[in-house]
């Protein structure tokens, strides 16, 4: 065993074995791609939720404030927004952001310190197809890579008339060693 993932383990196993537990639940369940990440406007967290059709059992998904999800519709904070109408413009974020200039040339720097065996052109090349690849990847890596990159996502509500107006996301200082790791030969998302 190499030592640097021998740390890694010993790192882990120092946590409280009960916050080690509930972190990984929660971090394994890739049911939904904003799981935890996302607020309303008054900054209470919000939880995803599902519902079936009583015609053909179609499934539809849902984000819901915890006054929603724990009290019910009376006394709720912010109403129940579908996933798809959330989910979609924080894709189209992260596409954009990973295949921005900026982006690719932090990558190929990163790859350049570290002496990878990946030359630029590969690099930039492969960067330039994540916005095609991400829709092939498998559901727990999206979920992973969207929990690197995203630390919080807020809503925003028009003033006066509690309409959604928009989101905020708040981005992890991106760290791209993090983030090439997962796409590593051997790894997650190698292809």
């Amino acid at each position: 065993i190499e030592r640097e993932l021998w740390d890694q383990v010993h790192a882990v196993l120092t946590k409280d074995s009960h916050s080690r537990s509930v972190q990984t639940k929660t971090l394994s369940r890739t049911d939904s791609l904003l799981r935890g990440l996302i607020f309303t406007p008054s900054g209470e967290k919000m939880y995803p939720t599902y519902s079936k059709s009583s015609r053909g059992g179609q499934a539809y998904r849902y984000y819901v404030s915890r006054s929603e999800s724990r009290f019910g519709a009376a006394d709720k904070d912010f109403s129940r927004i579908p996933a798809r109408e959330i989910e979609a413009p924080v894709v189209a974020q992260i596409k954009s952001v990973l295949t921005s200039p900026e982006a690719i040339a932090a990558v190929v720097r990163h790859l350049q310190v570290k002496g990878s065996a990946i030359d630029e052109a590969a690099a930039v090349m492969a960067m330039g197809r994540l916005r095609d690849v991400w829709d092939q990847l498998f559901p727990a890596e999206q979920h992973r890579i969207v929990n690197l990159m995203i630390e919080r996502i807020d809503l925003v509500q028009a003033e006066g008339s509690g309409e959604l107006q928009g989101i905020n996301v708040r981005w992890r200082k991106l760290g791209w060693a993090d983030l090439v790791r997962e796409f590593k030969p051997r790894s997650i998302g190698a292809e």
